[in-house]
């Protein structure tokens, strides 16, 4: 029994038992450790449900299969999913850029929706010459690909789309804001006091 949602946390569950049992412990002390486990910060954490249903969820994917991982696990009992990248440096966005483009059309459903933040600089001269709008034109049309320039950007996309029903995901890693970008999405899709 693991709280945690996703094949990837079953599996990762399943090695942690392995070791446990190899080191010792009584396989029915894992089992009950292991229900009881918490789970870590912004892997697939959950922000709130909105009084309309909608779900909101922090992660920290930020590579092909985190990205993949974190996709399927949020399409798991929702009806769409409305998620959001954002790329974590312009070296790993560029050696990123061709998996995405490949990888996106084939995991998206039909009805969900993907939107790009801006890629996240943390300083230094790594040359800035890709930006998360052209990841965004990469992909079909078909998939309408989002784009938001800065965490703002982020929120508006958000509340212009989600409905009852939709889980947010919000996906990136090394830039700070992002817990906060995520509680500002979940706050902006609450209904006015």
């Amino acid at each position: 029994d693991v709280p945690q949602p996703g094949r990837h946390n079953l599996e990762n569950a399943a090695a942690a038992v392995l070791i446990a049992v190899e080191l010792g412990l009584e396989p029915a002390a894992v089992a009950t450790l292991l229900a009881r486990f918490p789970g870590v910060s912004r892997r697939f954490e959950l922000i709130g449900v909105t009084a309309s249903g909608i779900r909101v969820v922090d992660d920290y994917a930020h590579n092909g299969e985190k990205l993949r991982a974190a996709i399927a696990t949020a399409q798991v009992g929702a009806e769409r999913v409305l998620a959001v990248f954002q790329p974590h440096g312009f070296g790993p966005a560029r050696f990123l850029r061709p998996e995405l483009a490949e990888m996106m059309p084939r995991l998206l459903r039909p009805q969900d929706r993907l939107c790009y933040a801006e890629i996240f600089y943390a300083g230094g001269t790594v040359a800035r010459d890709l930006s998360s709008r052209m990841l965004a034109e990469d992909l079909p049309a078909r998939l309408a690909c989002g784009y938001a320039p800065g965490h703002p950007a982020v929120v508006e996309w958000v509340r212009g789309l989600a409905r009852p029903g939709d889980t947010v995901l919000l996906m990136g890693a090394r830039d700070p804001e992002l817990p906060v970008l995520a509680r500002a999405v979940f706050s902006a899709l609450q209904p006015p006091a």
